[in-house]
């Protein structure tokens, strides 16, 4: 099944596996798929998108960090259920 992830997965291959190789992985693969996959989405979906929504590439490579920790750890923390 084709899906909007599949495409989005091309969106990410611009570069950002670069940003992600850095160590990042290792915390990812850490059983967080499992996080991912399992309600995650609705994660993402509460208020993040208007962060994502604002230069995403600029907010990567300069203050996605700060996107991070006042966003996406609280979204983390309100869904350490599903990775339980």
């Amino acid at each position: 099944m084709i899906s909007s992830f599949d495409q989005d997965l091309e969106y990410w291959n611009i570069g950002i596996l670069e940003y992600w190789n850095i160590g990042i992985l290792e915390y990812w693969n850490v059983g967080m798929l499992k996080c991912w996959n399992v309600g995650m989405l609705e994660c993402w979906n509460v208020g993040m998108l208007e962060c994502w929504n604002v230069g995403v590439l600029e907010y990567w490579s300069i203050g996605m960090l700060e996107c991070w920790s006042d966003g996406i750890y609280r979204c983390l923390d309100n869904c350490n259920s599903y990775c339980d």
